[in-house]
């Protein structure tokens, strides 16, 4: 068997006769692979058919587009992943990561179509206006759950041919992901937007006190129900259905 090092050499020789690359021109920005940070930005420099030489952070490094894909840099970050000009695993990661960086201004959500990805960003941060969502339709640059609970809203609200239509709204995300606080940011908008024009009648009295009392059993539930455990100092053990 030979050696591993020229068992590398002789597969990057086959690339090179196997695969036409297409052309990268010097200074094109792409990302690597990265053990510790996943993906690196890097510039190339040059390239050799399938081999490119590409600087990353002043070290020159080479990737071989035989056995690896081109994985470019998108020009901007966007509020909407569908709107990114590259659709791959950098592209979305590195686009989260920009628009939750702590160094600019916090925007911890994501539109992906009509899905709604949430960076939890581990401080409070002050809620827009909830008129600036009312009666609105869906607006891809302003990601945010009163956004996806006004879209929810409407559709239960707007008459189709088989009549109102039901709808859901699922929270997931892995354990200290906010879930518990997104759910709180949902209900409370759908509470307020329930309640509007209920006047002071009887009827509307009385969804008061059923807007008040969902409101009001969330910080007896999470005291029953939540535990301290490694990744989350309050987290819920417990799940929650609202109908």
């Amino acid at each position: 068997m030979p050696p591993r090092g020229k068992e590398h050499v002789h597969r990057r020789s086959l690339s090179q006769s196997a695969f036409i690359a297409p052309a990268v021109p010097p200074g094109t920005p792409v990302w690597i692979e990265d053990d510790e940070e996943v993906w690196k930005e890097a510039m190339v420099v040059s390239q050799d058919n399938t081999i490119l030489t590409v600087d990353c952070e002043g070290e020159e490094q080479r990737v071989d587009l035989g056995f690896h894909e081109l994985v470019l840099v998108n020009p901007k970050v966007v509020a909407d992943l569908t709107s990114l000009y590259h659709i791959h695993e950098a592209g979305i990661l590195c686009n989260l990561r920009a628009r939750s960086d702590h160094q600019n201004a916090i925007k911890p959500y994501t539109f992906m179509g009509t899905a709604l990805l949430a960076v939890n960003p581990l401080r409070r941060l002050q809620e827009p206006n909830m008129d600036e969502f009312v009666g609105v339709a869906l607006d891809p640059e302003q990601p945010h759950p009163y956004a996806l609970a006004e879209l929810a809203y409407q559709q239960l609200a707007i008459e189709g041919p088989k009549g109102k239509s039901d709808q859901s709204i699922v929270i997931n995300g892995e354990s200290g992901a906010g879930k518990t606080e997104t759910a709180k940011i949902v209900l409370n908008y759908l509470c307020a937007r329930g309640g509007v024009g209920g006047g002071a009648s009887a009827e509307g009295g009385q969804n008061h006190a059923l807007t008040q009392a969902l409101l009001d059993s969330s910080p007896i539930l999470e005291a029953l129900g939540n535990a301290k455990t490694v990744r989350n100092h309050n987290s819920s053990r417990f799940g929650k259905f609202i109908k």
